[in-house]
């Protein structure tokens, strides 16, 4: 028996011609094929006559949209290995600049709540005078101020002063700036674009700059509050 696959690639002039004649004397002596070759040609007959073309242009489209997104994913694949060596070297060259460039300009980066204890190593008498000789102004306080301590942090005079009204107490951490960047982190700026807010424990903090200088001011108030009093701290 002729296997069926090559009648249905007889049928379909599928076949070399060596191999088409091969199949075509085996035929001739095998009723039982020459029948299934018949049988083949009629069915293909029929569904030519009788199917209905399915219409799928919205599939196909589909198909040629994943096939094309299939193309651009290996184009971008080889540039990335042809390249992979250059991207390589320009990050290397962004650290090594980026590691200069943080030599150069130094910055400390501290929470507040580090900042709020490094000034508490000894009691300050006349804190209007430290705040005017370490960070270069004297500030009107609409609060009481009760006491003040300074103290050090990482080369940076720091100074904490408690001070308190009707709503009771916050503190102000003044912060030296010493010729080098202090960045205060978990803050986010606010809407004025001048202040941050934070936290200092379960305290809400806001934090502002002064000539370089970085201002804490924290309290047991809503950030809006504290936004408020920090505002009316004028140099």
């Amino acid at each position: 028996m002729i296997d069926a696959e090559k009648l249905n690639a007889l049928v379909d002039n599928e076949l070399e011609p060596a191999e088409r004649a091969e199949v075509e004397k085996l035929l001739a002596s095998d009723p039982n094929s020459a029948a299934r070759v018949g049988a083949i040609r009629a069915m293909k007959t029929a569904l030519k006559d009788n199917a209905e073309p399915v219409r799928c242009e919205d599939e196909w489209k589909a198909c040629v949209k994943r096939l094309n997104a299939i193309d651009g994913a290996k184009k971008t694949r080889a540039i990335v290995d042809r390249w992979a060596w250059a991207m390589c070297s320009c990050l290397f060259v962004f650290i090594v600049v980026g590691g200069l460039f943080n030599r150069v300009n130094p910055g400390v980066h501290a929470g507040a709540a580090d900042l709020s204890r490094a000034g508490m190593e000894k009691p300050i008498r006349d804190v209007y005078h430290w705040l005017k000789s370490e960070i270069g102004g004297t500030p009107t306080v609409p609060l009481q101020v009760i006491n003040a301590y300074e103290g050090m942090y990482r080369d940076h005079r720091t100074a904490t002063i408690y001070l308190k009204d009707a709503k009771g107490q916050v503190s102000l951490v003044a912060v030296q700036g010493n010729g080098s960047k202090v960045v205060v982190d978990g803050v986010t700026p606010m809407d004025d674009g001048q202040h941050f807010v934070g936290q200092n424990g379960d305290k809400n903090t806001i934090v502002w700059m002064y000539k370089g200088n970085v201002l804490i001011l924290s309290g047991s108030r809503s950030a809006d509050e504290l936004l408020t009093v920090a505002n009316q701290i004028q140099f």
